[in-house]
């Protein structure tokens, strides 16, 4: 894995081996906050297997989802030590039985000062994540409930089935249970979804 990560980066074998030699895997519960407030530096981080969820808390303290990474996706958020660039508070919750590949801050930091490539692409990286927050922000000011709830069944739906309660989806759009539930119930009169116990399906 770690090869193909980084060979398009120009790192040197010696580098590699290096990277290789201190890598480690660790391993988190399902809902499992793995890091929160800045209060852990990891480093750069491989998402091996599962996925986890990136969340901020709005001014009512609700949590805001702002983006998911899965199998293969690199997370720079939770490497507030190896990056000035990082201001903002974001939390990081484990899904699905979370493994990660985590190379060490002091490692990474000096690479990526070795490497222009390497630099570049932590750059985008990070602006990247900064435009989706952006981007799912304006959404929880300007768009009503029922629009996102729309897009989010749309977006993180697989074969038409979303294995999700109510509470889930409601913590994912910084919204109420109650609210989530309503709209979903009127979503289901009109024909375009069925409700079943902790599952959607779209029709």
């Amino acid at each position: 894995m770690i090869r193909d990560k980084f060979k398009s980066f120009d790192i040197s074998q010696e580098d590699i081996k290096l990277i290789e030699e201190n890598a480690y895997y660790s391993s988190f519960d399902k809902n499992e906050i793995i890091y929160q407030n800045k209060k852990k530096c990891y480093g750069f981080v491989i998402v091996k297997s599962g996925s986890l969820r990136a969340f901020i808390l709005s001014q009512n303290a609700k949590e805001i989802t702002i983006f998911n990474l899965k199998q293969d996706d690199e997370c720079i958020l939770c490497s507030s030590c190896i990056s000035d660039s990082l201001q903002l508070e974001i939390s990081l919750e484990a899904k699905d039985g979370l493994c990660l590949l985590v190379i060490p801050a002091k490692v990474f930091s000096n690479l990526k000062q070795k490497y222009i490539k390497l630099s570049n692409y932590v750059l985008e990286l990070l602006s990247k994540r900064f435009a989706n927050s952006v981007f799912v922000m304006q959404q929880a000011l300007f768009l009503p409930l029922s629009k996102r709830i729309q897009d989010f069944l749309q977006e993180n739906a697989v074969n038409k089935e979303l294995n999700l309660t109510h509470e889930e989806i409601a913590r994912h759009l910084g919204s109420a249970r109650e609210a989530v539930s309503r709209i979903l119930k009127e979503m289901e009169k009109t024909g375009s979804i069925k409700l079943l116990r902790n599952q959607i399906i779209i029709k």
